[in-house]
């Protein structure tokens, strides 16, 4: 199984990612969210790993599974102060944001996904 990008801001563990912008599809705007958070622009979008929705359901939240060659370089953004690829067995050594990131990240372990 392939490891994890995290990213760090604050003193919070996070998945890249982030907001849509107007008329932009999913993949679009995951792809532009990624290559604005980490500077990686080649990967591929293997299937989406969970949807749910926003803790005041005002938004969805979709978490794909990607996969990228080779270890790219990581040029951070302003927002982010740290960065680490981690095994998903591992994702309970970190704090992270919100609860439901590490219930996603669960999700690799039960599928066998990666």
């Amino acid at each position: 199984m392939g490891q994890i990008l995290i990213l760090k801001k604050n003193d919070s563990w996070m998945l890249p990612g982030g907001r849509l912008e107007e008329n932009e599809t999913c993949a679009e705007g995951l792809l532009r969210e990624i290559r604005e958070e980490t500077g990686i622009v080649d990967l591929l979008i293997k299937k989406v790993l969970d949807a749910d929705t926003s803790d005041d359901k005002d938004s969805y939240v979709t978490t794909f599974l990607c996969e990228i060659e080779n270890n790219p370089k990581i040029v951070l953004s302003k927002e982010h102060q740290e960065f680490a690829w981690i095994k998903p067995e591992d994702a309970e050594l970190y704090k992270f944001w919100h609860p439901k990131i590490l219930k996603r990240i669960s999700l690799l372990l039960e599928n066998g996904a990666g």
